[in-house]
């Protein structure tokens, strides 16, 4: 836990700010203190430093990076402990004018790489294949963890195990902490009331590091599909009394039966099963559109195809990109002759 001692830097401001009565100075303090507090108290993720921690047991400082060297120091449990690096399983530490090495288990840590926490963030997928980058931990309740799918930017304050999130979005879900990996730090953006309290525009929004993990609900629809890198349309089939039976897709008619299997022969897809017998959900290539000069479509290796662009027929090469899951159509702007 961080305690107010430990901002030095801040606590000067704010006394500044007492004598001269300047709000916008507290308002920055606070700012910076909560991020502050929600990255780099966080000895096992942060990334900048130095910064200062509160040692939560009674450690050696040593001359070196192990367990044998000569003690410089004895560092008392509440003690306010500069974090100068990091080597190895050893923090590079400043306490009471002497450099050493303390070690890393020693130290509190808010944010950690065994379990998420609130106000974490998570690339969650669903079992239908949708992708979310940023879900939040929102809530902590013990071994399950409450994530918002796609959350605003939470309003964060301090508890005395580390932060609480009040968090607004959806949909709402339950995940066993256990369930989640971790990927690393990432940014997360929060908010916190400005000097006018809470009220129409007066939030405050920043940033802060916090740990990245990611999560797959059980039991996927698509096997790997996700809507992070593939495009998925459902696709509806209309029978009709004669003839071959026309598909739909997002109020987007694709044609008969010969146009839907050359859609996909042309964006790579893949058929599934729909939810009603006349459903079919399609996970294939994205469109994507890339406007060349002339010589540069006249070096293009790729096969000429027609097409309609800004509603005028004309050549253009396709591309695809089997990384990203692209179909780039490249063509030449034509001249537009506006009278």
């Amino acid at each position: 836990m961080l305690e107010h001692n430990a901002l030095k830097p801040f606590q000067s401001v704010e006394g500044m700010q007492m004598r001269h009565g300047n709000r916008w100075a507290r308002l920055l303090a606070a700012v910076c203190a909560m991020a502050l507090f929600l990255s780099v108290i966080s000895p096992a993720l942060a990334a900048k430093y130095p910064y200062d921690t509160i040692s939560m047991d009674d450690v050696n400082m040593r001359s070196r990076a192990n367990t044998t060297s000569t003690i410089l120091k004895k560092i008392q449990k509440g003690d306010t402990v500069t974090i100068l690096g990091v080597t190895g399983s050893f923090y590079r530490v400043e306490f009471d004018g002497k450099t050493g090495y303390a070690m890393k288990k020693y130290i509190e840590s808010t944010r950690s790489a065994d379990r998420p926490q609130c106000g974490d963030r998570v690339r969650y997928v669903s079992r239908h294949g949708d992708y979310a980058g940023s879900a939040l931990i929102a809530y902590d309740r013990n071994d399950m963890l409450t994530v918002c799918i796609c959350p605003y930017d939470p309003f964060a304050s301090r508890t005395k195990d580390g932060v609480q999130c009040c968090s607004s979005g959806g949909p709402f879900t339950h995940v066993a902490a256990a369930a989640f990996r971790y990927e690393g730090l990432r940014r997360g953006s929060f908010k916190i009331w400005g000097h006018d309290g809470p009220c129409g525009n007066g939030s405050i929004r920043f940033e802060a590091e916090v740990a990245g993990w990611s999560y797959r609900e059980p039991d996927p629809l698509y096997g790997d599909f996700t809507t992070e890198a593939w495009r998925r349309l459902y696709v509806y089939r209309i029978e009709r009394p004669y003839g071959s039976d026309l598909y739909r897709t997002n109020g987007r008619e694709i044609g008969d039966e010969a146009a839907f299997q050359t859609f996909l022969h042309d964006y790579k897809a893949t058929v599934f099963p729909g939810r009603s017998p006349r459903q079919l959900v399609v996970w294939c290539y994205r469109p994507a559109e890339r406007p060349l000069l002339q010589e540069q479509w006249d070096a293009l290796d790729a096969p000429i195809a027609n097409c309609h662009i800004y509603n005028v027929p004309q050549p253009v090469k396709i591309l695809y990109d089997d990384l990203r899951h692209e179909r780039i159509v490249c063509y030449v702007p034509p001249t537009l002759h506006i009278h």
